[in-house]
């Protein structure tokens, strides 16, 4: 038994979750053991993490919004452990040693690293590859040739651009544009060159999807339209109809479209409706209330051990010296 669930782990220490599995459990199998028993490992994951990775395991798409601090990282690993196949996390660079980190800490699971711009090899045996977002773009050919068939999406905020195809004109045999019976020009479409694009063509070639954020709205509640996409792809209409459905958008004072704005509590009711099936979410209050108070510590630091303090902040020290 780990973490409240029956996997039989190959190869792998009894404190750790399993590289490889000989037996997953139906949801309906998790919930039942997971209901009404103890945890085996106490410490080892929070009760949210154990809900969200039992409730969610089944899911093509999730979405995982919880505060920073409430152990994100680890719930996402662990959800992608729970199915069979290969599993792609895109992460910020900064954060991809911490989940290197917690991945040789927490699990037996095989592991690969793209790095920089240059092509490489993924070995046939690797479980779980770890790739940033800023150069996702740079590796897509090799992760769909890899064959993943779950990808986490961490900090997914930073896939929140629409803009991942070009419009191209369609023309006719002698290279005129072509028309539809209303007038307009047809159209034509081709993946941009763009960390988005690739994350859109790693979403579909996936089975099972999550999407992590801290921030979901870091900026206008028009960022949500391609974070669901990834996660959900193709189910959330086209972009500029959510615009105008959730985001009140409208015709810009100097053309193209205005979508800064946000739509009446009625659609924001729907909209909150329609994400309660696949986020999943957690008060700060419940996942940082075991925490000890926090401290603040102040240091005074006499002014002539200060380095580098260029002309500006010195003449600023000084007025406020007088």
């Amino acid at each position: 038994r780990q973490a409240g669930v029956h996997i039989r782990a190959v190869e792998a220490p009894s404190h750790k979750i399993g590289a490889k599995f000989a037996e997953v459990p139906t949801p309906a199998e998790m919930r039942r053991t997971a209901s009404g028993m103890e945890f085996e490992w106490p410490g080892y994951l929070l009760p949210w993490q154990l809900d969200f990775a039992l409730s969610r395991c089944h899911y093509p798409g999730t979405h995982l919004w919880w505060a920073p601090g409430s152990g994100k990282t680890l719930a996402e690993i662990y959800w992608g452990l729970l199915d069979t196949g290969r599993v792609v996390i895109v992460t910020r660079s900064a954060a991809t040693r911490t989940i290197i980190g917690d991945i040789k800490r927490f699990t037996t699971a095989s592991y690969f690293i793209l790095e920089g711009e240059k092509k490489q090899q993924i070995d046939t045996g690797t479980r779980i590859v770890v790739v940033g977002w800023a150069v996702l773009r740079h590796h897509i050919e090799t992760l769909m040739a890899w064959g993943p068939t779950s990808v986490v999406f961490d900090e997914i905020h930073r896939g929140k651009s629409h803009k991942r195809l070009i419009p191209i004109p369609r023309r006719d045999e002698t290279g005129h544009h072509i028309f539809n019976d209303k007038g307009e020009l047809v159209l034509d479409f081709k993946p941009r060159d763009n960390m988005t694009a690739a994350a859109k063509a790693l979403s579909l070639k996936c089975v099972r999807r999550l999407g992590g954020t801290g921030t979901p709205v870091k900026d206008r509640l028009r960022d949500l339209w391609a974070q669901l996409d990834l996660v959900e792809p193709d189910q959330w209409g086209f972009p500029y109809d959510f615009f105008r459905r959730y985001c009140a958008a409208k015709e810009g004072s100097y053309g193209g479209i205005d979508t800064k704005g946000k739509a009446g509590p009625d659609f924001i009711r729907e909209l909150l409706l329609r994400l309660e099936f696949s986020v999943h979410q957690v008060p700060h209050s419940v996942t940082h209330h075991h925490l000890p108070p926090k401290r603040r510590l102040s240091k005074y630091v006499p002014r002539d051990q200060l380095v580098d303090v260029d002309g500006e902040s010195r003449r600023a020290m000084a007025e406020a010296g007088k």
